[in-house]
């Protein structure tokens, strides 16, 4: 009698849930996958490129984070940037810095195409080669990009593409 009376209570429970989602859910019954998707549509981030170039003495693909003036001091002089780096005030910003790596002639090239905002902050990065067949120089390069965004508590990831450029 007392498992019979827990049964009808752990039910009338469940029934009582139940009803309370579908009635504060506009009577709309969705997915867990569809409800994820929505709470994580992609926010797109403004960003400003502060200096791209072909030669670096980063000879790997990697990217860095730089969120303080001393650590865009160091980055700067792993490029072949001239002057002095800018001004970015890091308590609003983030630098991100792309590295291409060693590449074997000229005609490569590295861009940010986007910046997105979901679950994470997303950078799409463009890894950009020549057309096979084309005669660049036979020069080693290693292109590189930086770019101010705006900070953010997101933890960071990032997507390369890959794109072709005809020959010049």
């Amino acid at each position: 009698m007392k498992g019979m009376i827990i049964a009808t209570g752990v039910a009338i429970v469940a029934v009582a849930i139940t009803g309370y989602v579908f009635l504060n859910s506009n009577g709309k019954i969705t997915s867990p996958t569809q409800a994820t998707m929505n709470a994580q549509a992609a926010v797109m981030v403004p960003f400003t490129q502060i200096v791209q170039g072909a030669r670096s003495t980063v000879d790997v693909r990697t990217n860095y984070l730089i969120s303080s003036t001393s650590q865009l001091d160091r980055l700067w002089t792993m490029i072949d940037a001239k002057g002095k780096p800018p001004v970015v005030d890091f308590a609003s910003a983030t630098v991100i810095a792309a590295f291409a790596g060693d590449e074997p002639s000229s005609g490569y090239n590295i861009s940010i195409e986007k910046v997105e905002d979901a679950a994470m902050r997303t950078v799409t990065i463009a890894l950009e080669q020549p057309t096979a067949g084309c005669a660049g120089k036979k020069a080693t390069t290693t292109p590189y990009i930086l770019a101010e965004v705006p900070k953010t508590s997101l933890p960071f990831t990032h997507r390369y593409v890959a794109t072709t450029t005809a020959c010049r």
